[in-house]
């Protein structure tokens, strides 16, 4: 399961299209993937046609080219010649107004992009876990002395409560994809036996791993849906006032739809704390 996952989010990464935006004069944004810039003209493809004709723009139209990983080229404007005029009385000063071009604009909103910007998601998950544990209080049998032979490995199912806090820090500024760190703070887990429901939440294992670890990648599909895949890893702890208080890893690979702040998706974690525990779940969050 966790190759498979591995596998998905490597070719999720290379399946990317980088976008430029070529910004002309007159206002019109252009998206595009810009192939050559001479001193007289820009060569580009359309973004929507990857495949599709080269195509030519004169550079003299252009006033900006902002490209996918957040550098920008300007073109100067040839200032016009001036000409003698009578002085004119002055007028009084109007207050000037704070004006950004549509390039500005543009630069500013990938910044503020809720799917794209770095922040903090807190999440809750829904799901069941299954575990492998040491039973010593079941005798399947006896041996040639008369002693009793116990089942020492136990399967139990739960349905599992999770809600996480987690950070996430983008490294580059590409406005189809982009990779960084992600800091899980903490996750906390209730575990329900659906056989004894009272009792498994008064006395049964609880799960809490703090300071979790890893990669996030997240992808735009359009300006309202993005896709994310991450990967943490790091400690656990389990309170299982049943048994005992037990230590251990935890690995946690999940992938997500993303639409502005919110995201739902698909959650793994594996823990070992000397037992082994496989949880699925549902995840719904929120970027804040």
């Amino acid at each position: 399961m966790k190759f498979i996952l591995l596998t998905a989010l490597v070719l999720l990464t290379s399946a990317v299209f980088s976008q430029d935006y070529i910004i002309k004069k007159d206002g019109e944004k252009i998206e595009a993937k810009v192939l050559e810039v001479t001193t007289t003209h820009v060569k580009y493809r359309k973004f929507s046609q990857p495949e599709g004709p080269n195509r030519s723009i004169e550079i003299s139209l252009l006033k900006e080219i902002i490209y996918e990983d957040g550098q920008f080229d300007t073109f100067d404007t040839p200032k016009t010649p001036q000409t003698t005029t009578q002085p004119t009385p002055e007028k009084p000063k109007e207050p000037v107004k704070e004006t950004r071009t549509p390039e500005e604009e543009l630069r500013s909103d990938l910044r503020k992009d809720p799917i794209m910007k770095s922040g903090i998601t807190v999440e809750g998950i829904f799901g069941f876990s299954n575990t492998t544990r040491s039973n010593y209080w079941t005798v399947v049998g006896y041996d040639n002395w008369g002693n009793p032979i116990y089942d020492y490995n136990e399967s139990k199912r739960y349905i599992s409560l999770n809600v996480k806090l987690a950070n996430k820090w983008y490294f580059n500024q590409s406005n189809t994809w982009r990779t960084g760190l992600q800091v899980n703070w903490f996750r906390f887990g209730l575990f329900v036996d659906p056989d004894d429901v009272v009792y498994s939440l008064l006395v049964g294992p609880k799960v809490f791993a703090p300071l979790n670890i890893g990669w996030t990648n997240v992808f735009r599909l359009n300006e309202e849906w993005g896709l994310e895949a991450n990967i943490t890893g790091g400690g656990m702890l389990n309170v299982d006032l049943e048994y005992d208080l037990t230590s251990g890893y935890s690995i946690n690979p999940e992938i997500k739809f993303r639409h502005q702040k919110l995201s739902f998706g698909l959650d793994y974690m594996f823990f070992n704390d000397g037992r082994s525990w496989h949880t699925f779940g549902v995840t719904v969050g929120a970027k804040l």
